[in-house]
């Protein structure tokens, strides 16, 4: 955690990331190598259903946005459909290739007991 905490804290330093972040009216976040989130924006933060984004905060996405699977599990990342998860391959391989890299993914979401399917597009 106290490594989370200066990630964080070098975003913070820095108030016009968040505020352009903030600008844009999408889900943007900021990950770390270990995909937890280290910056959420307004809208992300919305659409995890939070009213603050230190609640966000340390989470991967899966487990933010309520993704079926990481709640079946208990964890984002840790369930053999994680392994087809276009989010996650997407940031991994611009971790692995250190380059910029998008795609596509359907996260089916629990919401008010009802699995629905959102569509996300992906940069990283």
């Amino acid at each position: 955690m106290e490594n989370l905490s200066k990630q964080r804290k070098l975003i913070a330093d820095y108030p016009h990331i968040e505020q352009l972040l903030n600008s844009i009216p999408m889900i943007n976040l900021i990950l770390n190598e270990e995909t937890q989130i280290v910056f959420s924006s307004a809208t992300a933060t919305q659409a995890a259903g939070k009213s603050d984004y230190e609640k966000v905060i340390g989470l991967r996405p899966g487990d933010a946005l309520s993704c079926f699977h990481a709640r079946a599990s208990g964890r984002c990342g840790t369930t053999e459909n994680c392994n087809l998860c276009g989010a996650r391959k997407t940031v991994k391989h611009a971790i692995e290739f250190n380059e910029a890299a998008n795609g596509e993914c359907r996260i089916n979401v629990s919401k008010n007991g009802r699995i629905v399917a959102q569509d996300f597009a992906v940069y990283a």
